[in-house]
C-alpha cells in the first residue's frame, strides 16, 4: 500500500533537530557544494522549509546518509524532488533485473552482479531511510519495501547462479531466459 504522501516536501517542521549548531553549518556548507551540481539541491538551501531543515538535521544525524548524498547527489535531488515510492519500486525491479546482461554482451559476472545489486541497495535504502526518518512511511512500509528488495535481490542471485552452472554444463535449464521461473 503506497502512503498517502510520499514526498518529502511533506516533511513537518521540527521534525528532526541537528546534532548541534557547528554540525548543522556544516551540513549545509555540504549541501550548497552538492547544489553547485543539482539544481533541486540549491533551490532547497535557498529557502527557509521545513524539508532543508530536515535534509540538515539528517545529514548531522546519520554520515551514512551524508556520506550516500555526496557520493550520489543526484539521487538526493531525486529524493527531495519526486514521489518517493516510484522511485523505490524502480529501484526493486532493477534489483531483480540486475543478473541479466546488457543487450549483445557477456553474462554478467558475479562480481558485477554483486556490485549492481551493493549499488541499488544503497539507493534504495537511503530513500526508504529518508521516508522513514520524515515519518511519511511507517515500520509497515519500510519492512515490506525493504523485504521486496532483499527479495528481488536473493532471486536475482539466484537466476545468475542457475545460469552459470548452466552456462558451465553443470546442468540444464529448461529457459536460460527465466532461470527461476515463479512457481504457478
Amino acid at each position: 500500500m503506497t502512503p498517502p504522501n510520499d514526498r518529502l516536501d511533506a516533511v513537518a517542521r521540527g521534525l528532526l533537530r541537528p546534532l548541534n549548531q557547528a554540525a548543522a553549518k556544516t551540513a549545509l556548507a555540504d549541501l550548497k557544494t552538492i547544489g553547485k551540481r543539482q539544481a533541486a539541491v540549491a533551490a532547497l538551501i535557498d529557502g527557509d522549509t521545513p524539508l532543508r531543515d530536515f535534509i540538515v538535521a539528517v545529514f548531522t544525524l546519520s554520515p551514512y546518509l551524508h556520506d550516500t548524498a555526496e557520493l550520489d547527489p543526484a539521487l538526493l535531488a531525486a529524493a527531495i524532488g519526486a514521489p518517493l515510492v516510484p522511485q523505490i519500486e524502480r529501484l526493486i525491479d532493477a534489483a531483480r533485473q540486475a543478473w541479466l546482461p546488457a543487450a549483445d554482451a557477456a553474462a554478467v559476472s558475479e562480481g558485477e552482479l554483486m556490485g549492481r545489486l551493493r549499488r541499488i541497495k544503497r539507493k534504495a535504502a537511503f530513500l526508504i531511510a529518508l521516508a522513514d526518518l520524515s515519518r511519511l512511511f511507517d515500520a509497515r512500509t519500510s519492512a515490506r519495501l525493504l523485504s521486496a528488495l532483499a527479495e528481488a535481490s536473493i532471486s536475482a542471485a539466484i537466476d545468475h547462479l542457475l545460469l552459470s552452472a548452466h552456462e558451465a554444463g553443470k546442468l540444464v535449464l529448461k529457459d536460460a531466459a527465466n532461470p527461476a521461473p515463479a512457481p504457478a
